[in-house]
């Protein structure tokens, strides 16, 4: 099936981050949290020193955007140091007005370590190494203040976390379901496998 988002991807040369673990993948469905129609987005932490390559990046778009439009302030950027690693955020609009008025739906293309497409049946969790696929784009004469975003293009997954919403981890040597036996109500015994199946 001709897949345009990959065909994109072939033709433009884009930026690619370094691997590492994502945080709240939003790449099927947008992220509605703030509103609709909301925006696909996902955080990914690199070490200092692989980050400082895409901080640059972001650095010399925002002194771009100062010095083209006058601007006298900053507005928030795209990342945040924290210790020896570096949180970086990407995001694509959900929905996206052009210039002649109508309105332009994107979608995020999602490979695997293979580059073959992953579909949205699979559940891309906190954890997931990954390497991302983006455009920086200076905010532009509208807004205040300076700024730049970093344009969601596409993500490699390269080791998959799937999702599970329960918010627990693993802990070893505690409680196992496995390793209690029913028992039955009447008689006060331990049940046996064949007798506790129906």
């Amino acid at each position: 099936m001709f897949n345009l988002s990959l065909t994109y991807i072939n033709m433009v040369k884009m930026n690619v981050t370094p691997k590492g673990p994502c945080e709240w993948p939003h790449l099927f469905k947008p992220d509605t949290h703030f509103g609709t129609p909301g925006n696909f987005n996902i955080t990914l932490t690199l070490p200092l020193e692989e980050a400082k390559t895409i901080m640059a990046q972001v650095d010399e778009v925002i002194e771009k955007d100062e010095s083209m439009h006058d601007k006298k302030s900053r507005g928030s950027i795209p990342y945040k140091v924290e210790g020896d690693f570096v949180k970086i955020r990407f995001k694509q609009k959900a929905e996206i007005r052009m210039k002649d008025g109508s309105t332009r739906v994107p979608s995020i293309a999602v490979v695997d370590a293979n580059l073959q497409p992953v579909d949205s049946t699979v559940s891309i969790g906190n954890g997931s190494i990954v390497k991302v696929s983006y455009n920086t784009r200076p905010w532009g004469p509208k807004p205040p203040n300076a700024g730049c975003s970093l344009d969601l293009v596409a993500v490699q997954v390269i080791d998959l976390k799937e999702y599970a919403n329960t918010g627990f981890e693993a802990v070893e040597g505690g409680f196992a379901v496995d390793s209690v036996k029913p028992i039955n109500e009447e008689t006060k015994e331990e049940v046996t496998e064949e007798e506790g199946d129906f």
